[in-house]
């Protein structure tokens, strides 16, 4: 596989669920939200708020479900991948996402935020 063909895959592994816990410190405000569906629209607020702009599908199982990474103060705080394969990227990470290195499933990739 050339290099570049790994890096777009690569990328293509990483995208939905870097955007999914990207939105994650907004839904905090005023208190955290509990499903995937309430980042599509926050009925809690006035007028309209989308913390994400719509459901992004896993390119590995072609599905918008994902599992929750719940916080312990109550709500979300990430989602992760259901696909049960071994991620092809195993080293050379960003910072933010050293904890994917060496995992042996796509599930063990946690998107998180932590609020401060």
């Amino acid at each position: 596989m050339t290099t570049i063909l790994a890096e777009m895959l690569n990328q293509r592994e990483l995208k939905p669920g870097k955007a999914a816990s990207a939105a994650m410190p907004y839904q905090f405000e005023p208190g955290p939200l509990s499903t995937i569906d309430a980042l599509l629209l926050d009925a809690r607020m006035p007028g309209t708020r989308r913390y994400l702009r719509r459901p992004y599908r896993d390119p590995l199982t072609n599905s918008d479900q994902w599992g929750l990474v719940l916080a312990p103060q109550g709500g979300i705080m990430g989602v992760y991948r259901m696909a049960m394969g071994t991620p092809i990227k195993q080293a050379n990470f960003s910072v933010t996402l050293a904890g994917f290195e060496n995992k042996t499933s796509y599930a063990d990739w946690k998107f998180t935020y932590l609020p401060m």
